[in-house]
């Protein structure tokens, strides 16, 4: 579901706000309820995916929604896939959430260095509130998924690495590891192309979000795919040992539902291991 667009923040990767605009501008909370009644309803949908920029933006229409989940005895799961703002979240809030049926929130940091997610990325996070909050997620039953995004141009390789530090210290559910990637629309394309930093043969209709396409006088795009693969790897091999039973339900659940995207993700994993 989308219950609102617009996003004023300003991440350097991001181009949504030039075709959702900066200004917010959210569906009100009775209607919100009353879509998510219906479907319940009608198709007996069980759970909801939230996939807003913004969400919890307002802070007061989206308790509106989450206590109005609860006053109507909605019977849902829900979750954020697309990442949640967590600057906007507080106790009361996380509470109601978890009450309403949520089971699963995604934070996206982006990185684990403060003056990357201040000079470079441009979001409005301060790292050590937000690690703090994620130990209050966890403590209340609700599973914390990250993003974290690699190889922009003025990072350092060894920023690089702190931030794959800070995922570990994170202890999280569970973390994806992207590339920067230079999106039609993005701030980011736009320093990558008069800085000459895209690389050879670029081209926008073949972004992947594991592969990177940016060269810096500091890394290649193999430096950071080689780097992004293994930390991928590293963090789930460790979340196998340390929570083996989270572990294989995720992912044998994951080959269940979607067993010809799990094989096809291996492979490739594969093939990118031993590529030149």
């Amino acid at each position: 579901m989308v219950t609102s667009r617009g996003c004023s923040a300003q991440c350097v990767f991001c181009a949504s706000r030039n075709y959702w605009g900066r200004m917010y501008r959210a569906r009100s909370a009775t209607n919100v309820l009353n879509e998510i009644e219906f479907l319940l309803d009608k198709f007996g949908f069980e759970e909801i995916q939230f996939i807003d920029d913004n969400l919890t933006f307002d802070k007061k229409r989206s308790k509106e929604i989450f206590r109005g989940i609860i006053y109507r005895r909605l019977k849902i799961h829900s979750n954020t896939p697309n990442g949640i703002a967590i600057w906007t979240l507080d106790e009361e809030m996380l509470e109601l959430m978890k009450e309403s049926g949520c089971y699963e929130l995604t934070i996206a940091f982006e990185s684990g260095v403060q003056e990357v997610v201040d000079k470079i990325i441009k979001k409005p996070i301060n790292l050590k509130k937000a690690q703090v909050l994620v130990k209050k997620i966890k403590k209340m039953g609700i599973f914390v998924n990250a993003f974290f995004i690699s190889g922009f141009p003025g990072e350092t390789k060894q920023q690089i690495l702190e931030t794959f530090a800070f995922a570990e210290r994170m202890d999280l559910d569970s973390a994806y590891f992207f590339a920067a990637n230079p999106t039609p629309g993005s701030e980011l394309y736009e320093i990558c192309r008069k800085k000459g930093y895209l690389k050879d043969g670029f081209m926008f209709d073949e972004i992947e979000y594991n592969l990177p396409n940016i060269k810096t006088e500091e890394f290649s795009p193999r430096d950071v795919e080689k780097l992004i693969l293994k930390q991928f790897n590293l963090f789930y091999m460790k979340q196998m040992i340390r929570h083996p039973v989270r572990f294989f339900n995720k992912f044998f659940n994951m080959f269940i539902s979607h067993p010809v995207m799990s094989i096809r993700t291996f492979l490739a994993d594969i093939k990118r291991i031993f590529i030149k």
